[in-house]
């Protein structure tokens, strides 16, 4: 199933997910895919965004806003390459070996939609990959209807709608009966 996690900027998408992939874990149930959590300065203050890997929790720089990455830019931050090359090949790894856990990816936004940058060159496999297993796709509420109608799939879609009230539920992202 196609799981489109969407909310307002700032509500706690990523780290909503990020706790139901920790449930995963404790359940044995190895997630896939990248999160795009927050990269903060020593004051708390967000300055850019780090990928991290589903699987492993491991993270690397992918956008600042402090500083220029040598890649596409978007609004105010600027995008690293390195970054994008690193979170496409895990991927096309994760994709290629087969899904046989819940797969992540946070997010798709304007860069790819709009830019055909970021993460575009491997979302229509993250579609096809849908039939196998659940496919989370972190996406802004206002780009949810233009991702469907490019990338939309033939299998069941859910919205689900991440909300300051909702966001300490893991349980909200479980599509199992």
């Amino acid at each position: 199933m196609l799981i489109i996690i969407t909310g307002p900027r700032g509500v706690g998408k990523t780290t909503a997910l990020t706790s139901y992939i920790q449930k995963l874990r404790i359940e044995n149930r190895i997630p896939k895919g990248i999160l795009t959590p927050p990269r903060l300065d020593g004051k708390g203050v967000k300055i850019g965004f780090d990928a991290m890997s589903a699987e492993t929790g491991e993270s690397w720089e992918l956008a600042r806003m402090d500083k220029n990455l040598k890649g596409p830019s978007f609004g105010p931050f600027s995008f690293s390459d390195e970054g994008f090359k690193r979170a496409l090949k895990l991927l096309e790894s994760n994709l290629k070996e087969g899904l046989t856990s819940p797969f992540f990816l946070d997010e798709i936004g304007p860069l790819e939609l709009h830019r055909e940058a970021g993460f575009i060159p491997v979302l229509p496999k993250i579609v096809e990959a849908v039939e196998k297993k659940d496919v989370y796709l972190v996406i802004r509420p206002e780009l949810i209807e233009e991702f469907i109608s490019r990338f939309g799939s033939n299998e069941p879609c859910k919205i689900i709608t991440v909300t300051s009230e909702n966001r300490n539920y893991p349980a909200l992202f479980d599509t199992r009966e």
